[in-house]
């Protein structure tokens, strides 16, 4: 939800936040979000996503056009849920650099019920609910561009050189590597810093 979460952005940095947030609960003036319980829903996940990271981070990433937002946020996502750091790290990652480079969300949901036999709390999950997951995983790596637009294929990220060079300025070309970007590339840019 990157156009809400950028309009939300300044009652977020505001000091008098959780009063803002309660006004917009109440008139929905800036999400526009249909149902007063879908604004119930979704602030505590705008307020994880927003707490996850530095201040500095939200003013860098409100500089950005909507293709950096975009993929700053999902750097946000992957630092903001954990589950879903994992499945692209030990699901999405090996599998763009492999012979069959295709995800579905029933890989997605295999995984998952991998990481269920595991873990309590993924395993107390309805069998819904992980399926909403596991399509919200594959949402937003079609979302970044990572996953072809209708079918299953990934490919690498397409970044632009300059936020490239930002996220490895705050010594995070992990996540470029994660995208996809290859380690030459990735070196050529800390070269030219």
């Amino acid at each position: 939800m990157l156009d809400e979460l950028v309009a939300l952005l300044p009652i977020l940095q505001a000091d008098n936040s959780d009063e803002l947030i309660k006004r917009e609960l109440g008139e929905n003036s800036i999400l526009k979000l249909g149902k007063a319980k879908t604004r119930q829903r979704m602030m505590p996940e705008f307020k994880r996503r927003f707490n996850a990271m530095p201040r500095s981070f939200w003013n860098w990433f409100l500089l950005l056009d909507r293709a950096g937002k975009t993929i700053a946020l999902y750097y946000c996502l992957l630092r903001s849920y954990l589950l879903l750091k994992d499945v692209h790290l030990n699901l999405f990652f090996p599998r763009l650099k492999s012979a069959d480079p295709s995800v579905t969300k029933a890989d997605v949901l295999r995984y998952i019920l991998k990481i269920a036999a595991q873990d309590e709390f993924v395993d107390s999950w309805s069998d819904a609910t992980k399926g909403r997951v596991a399509s919200s995983c594959i949402a937003f790596i079609r979302m970044i561009g990572m996953l072809d637009s209708k079918g299953d294929g990934l490919k690498s990220v397409t970044i632009d050189v300059q936020l490239a060079a930002d996220f490895i300025s705050r010594g995070e070309s992990w996540y470029l590597e994660a995208l996809g970007m290859p380690l030459f590339e990735i070196n050529r840019i800390k070269e030219r810093m």
